[in-house]
């Protein structure tokens, strides 16, 4: 108690005497069950691009709360990758998944454009592991005030100033004055010693107070601030190295596959009817320039599973259409059937797929299949529904283009490999196009390709 009154932690309230408690005692303010902070939303520095985006801090507070720095964290959603984006920035380990394609792109390239500031190593030779350098703040509380010798120290060394010009004070003004009742300001009417006098006094107990407070902070015990890391501004941080794995698909028979009778993706329709009415609604995308379907209607009964008619050099082309599976590549035997189907029939057919086997892409090269094929890759974005946040409905169906490649013979060194350009189909012309390497944007060679599975191994931007 003498203590709680040499610090000046005594406060009157009527005839009870209460603990004085300042809000620099304790800055830090404990998270309960409500986090009523987390709901803003996406921002200028955390952009939502999903439509099921979860918001950072989410995330963050989840992590910092169960993990330390150099955990592993583990998100079977991967989505846009919030899970993996906050692990790297607050120096965990992370794995992540999802069934989309369109995710783990959307996921990369966050990861692959992403900025963080540097924290501080409390033990650099132990890297992240080692943990941060936090912030620290006083957790002031009753109990370190009373077991603090050193107020006693602080309080009777200034004590002994503060007496004799009390003194002083009350003989010059005549009064009798105990030290909680000296006046803070001194009235005009006193005499210049007796204003000086009272100036000194109040200097000294100001002094006395600054080392009383001074001394309760660096007494009491510290909170450590877990998501305030201390800042190395003279450094930039980017996303350490990791790798874009997937699974290897079971070995089907592609005679198998039954591509008319998908499963039902969504209330609409069956996956044709969907794949259909996106090809009415859209265009296809040649070179940036988009070709519109005049009309298109469903074909029952045999390989082909539309028929469209559009616009080539003035004349109206009708065009068979075959789309490859929901979840799986379009096969050469596929292909082969529908030419035999649409052969003699249509003028050309239109081939649209998510993937296409090697076989196929080998048969798509030939420039004398009759009718001309037009290889056209289906957007993934339409595997996702809703669920992704922004798309392009013009560039829902691309044409693909056959490249032009050289690879000259073996020696001690290896093969070389060279792209000259690429050949794309004009439905416009009938003809195909040639473009020049130089306006290749990028394109990747797999040294070790499997047949199944294409891996980037080597990445080439001709521009």
């Amino acid at each position: 108690m003498t203590r709680l009154v040499k610090a000046n932690r005594l406060v009157k309230a009527g005839t009870i005497l209460k603990y004085r408690r300042f809000l620099n005692d304790f800055s830090g303010v404990p998270i309960a069950n409500y986090w009523d902070d987390t709901s803003s939303g996406a921002s200028r520095s955390d952009p939502k691009i999903y439509v099921v985006q979860t918001t950072s801090r989410v995330i963050e507070r989840c992590i910092l709360m169960t993990t330390d720095p150099g955990d592993l964290i583990f998100d079977p959603t991967c989505g846009s990758g919030t899970s993996a984006y906050v692990a790297e920035q607050w120096g965990r380990r992370w794995i992540t998944c999802d069934t989309s394609r369109v995710a783990l792109a959307l996921a990369r390239q966050r990861l692959m454009t992403a900025t963080f500031s540097y924290y501080k190593l409390a033990h650099a030779e132990q890297g992240v592991r080692g943990a941060f350098v936090y912030k620290t703040i006083p957790h002031v509380m009753l109990k370190s005030i009373a077991n603090n010798a050193e107020i006693d120290t602080i309080y009777e060394r200034y004590q002994a100033q503060l007496e004799p010009q009390r003194n002083k004070l009350n003989q010059l003004l005549n009064q009798s004055w105990e030290e909680w009742q000296i006046p803070c300001e001194a009235v005009t009417t006193w005499s210049i010693q007796g204003q000086q006098l009272h100036a000194e006094w109040w200097q000294l107990r100001q002094e006395r107070q600054q080392k009383i407070d001074a001394s309760i902070a660096h007494n009491a015990e510290t909170e450590t601030l877990y998501d305030q890391p201390e800042i190395d501004r003279s450094l930039i941080r980017v996303a350490g190295p990791f790798t874009v794995e997937a699974v290897q698909p079971p070995s089907l028979d592609p005679d198998a596959i039954d591509v008319a009778a998908p499963a039902a993706a969504d209330d609409a329709g069956t996956y044709l009817d969907r794949m259909i009415e996106q090809l009415r609604r859209g265009v296809l995308t040649i070179r940036g320039q988009h070709l519109p379907i005049k009309r298109i209607s469903p074909l029952v009964g045999g390989v082909l599973h539309a028929e469209c008619d559009y616009e080539q050099a003035g004349k109206t082309i009708i065009a068979a259409v075959i789309f490859g599976p929901q979840y799986g590549p379009l096969t050469s035997s596929q292909l082969q059937d529908a030419l035999g189907e649409a052969r003699g029939s249509y003028s050309a057919l239109i081939a649209a797929a998510f993937t296409f086997d090697d076989q196929a892409h080998a048969l798509l090269q030939k420039a004398t299949l009759r009718p001309p094929v037009i290889g056209v890759a289906i957007n993934a974005d339409l595997l996702m529904g809703n669920l992704l946040k922004t798309s392009k409905s013009s560039q829902v169906f691309s044409v693909f283009g056959k490249p032009d490649v050289t690879l000259s013979p073996p020696s001690a060194e290896g093969y070389t490999v060279s792209v000259k350009g690429i050949d794309i189909y004009d439905p416009n012309t009938g003809d195909f196009d040639a473009a020049s390497a130089e306006q290749i944007a990028a394109w990747f060679l797999d040294s070790d390709y499997d047949g199944a599975t294409f891996l980037v191994r080597h990445a080439y931007f001709p521009s």
